[in-house]
Formats: structure tokens, sequence, C-alpha cells
């Protein structure tokens, strides 16, 4: 990440955007250049003082969708809108991107909270059921290394395989994990719970 000048900026996010707030005040929208990337952020502002800023980011945490971004300008900052490419993800930080499967975001979680957490148990084909049964039999330990298995796979895998691995995990809330983008990037994925076990919705 770069920066100019000592103008602070902070970020937070929802379900959906992940917010970008520069403290420039005095700007109008003339002043101000925002370009967006499937994956990076670029912020040239002039200043009143006739200077220029800048805040250049990549790589973001993870991907946006850049026609759906936008930014405006108001009297003390810069609000900067980006458009999470897949809905749910938690972003862990703004700028850096995890070598580990993402959790999906929760109401009230704050962009710097809790470590992320990985799935105990995961479906798909070519053993993943047979893997679900064991960590559910095995120890801590035994889930340990299953959770390391899950972040190799992540860290060494392309991008339609990452988004398959985040949409797969983050809708069916942790209980299915795809790597096939194809498959999941059409459709929603439904909870999978393990075997001999169903779905309840909760009743109030």
């Amino acid at each position: 990440m770069s920066g100019s000048g000592k103008i602070r900026h902070d970020w937070y996010q929802s379900d959906t955007y992940v917010t970008v707030e520069v403290f420039a005040k005095q700007l109008s929208a003339d002043d101000v250049t925002v370009v967006f990337e499937n994956q990076s952020l670029s912020v040239n502002a002039r200043l009143p003082s006739g200077s220029e800023y800048v805040l250049d980011i990549e790589p973001l945490n993870y991907p946006i969708v850049k026609e759906e971004s936008s930014f405006r300008v108001a009297p003390s900052k810069i609000e900067i809108r980006l458009k999470k490419a897949v809905a749910g993800t938690k972003w862990s930080k703004l700028e850096g991107v995890d070598d580990a499967v993402p959790k999906p975001f929760a109401a009230g979680d704050s962009a710097k909270d809790a470590p992320p957490t990985y799935p105990t148990s995961a479906r798909k084909t070519t053993n993943w059921d047979q893997l679900a049964r064991e960590i559910d039999q095995e120890k801590d330990a035994e889930g340990d290394a299953v959770n390391q298995l899950f972040q190799q796979i992540y860290a060494n895998a392309d991008d339609d395989t990452r988004r398959a691995m985040i949409k797969s995990f983050t809708e069916s809330g942790g209980t299915a994990l795809s790597t096939n983008w194809d498959e999941v990037g059409r459709k929603k994925v439904d909870v999978a719970p393990p075997e001999g076990m169903e779905e309840r919705k909760y009743e109030y």
C-alpha cells in the first residue's frame, strides 16, 4: 500500500461492500480521481494546498466488481464503496491476499477481530465425504491437519478455484467446499449437512 501526505484513511465492511474513507477536507469532485480494477484501487486527489495525494492499494484482499463500485466526495472525506465479487466474504485486511480459506461474514463482525476459522467438514465428490466423517471422529489435532490441507489447496489455487471455494463455503454455511467454478458459479450452493444429520431452520 502506498499513500502520500499525512491524510488518514480507514475502512469497514458489510456483507456486500467494503467502504474506504480518505479523510481529506474541502475537496470537490473535480479534484478527485478514483480508478477501480478487479483487485486494486487507486486514489488521486488535488489538495487545497496545491499538493497531490495518492493512495494505491494492490492487491486488495479479495476481488471486487469494479463496474458496481463507486465513490463520492463529502466536505470532510472521500468515501469509496467497493462491491465484493462474492457477497458474504469477510475481508481480514484491506491489502494483501490471504493464504487461507476465508470464513463467512457475520453481521456485527469488525474488519480486524477474530482470526479466520475453517470448516470441520466438507461435501464434494472425490473423498470429501470420507474426509468429513474422519474429521468428526478424530481429535482436534486431526482437524488441524485438515485445516492445513484446505489452506494449501487455497494458496496454490487459481482465481476460479478460489472463487469456487469462497462461494461454496460461504453460501453453504461452511458445510460444502467445491473447487469447480463452472459448477457452483451458475447457482446457489445449498447447505449440505453431514451424513446422518439434517438441516433444521431456527424457530422463534
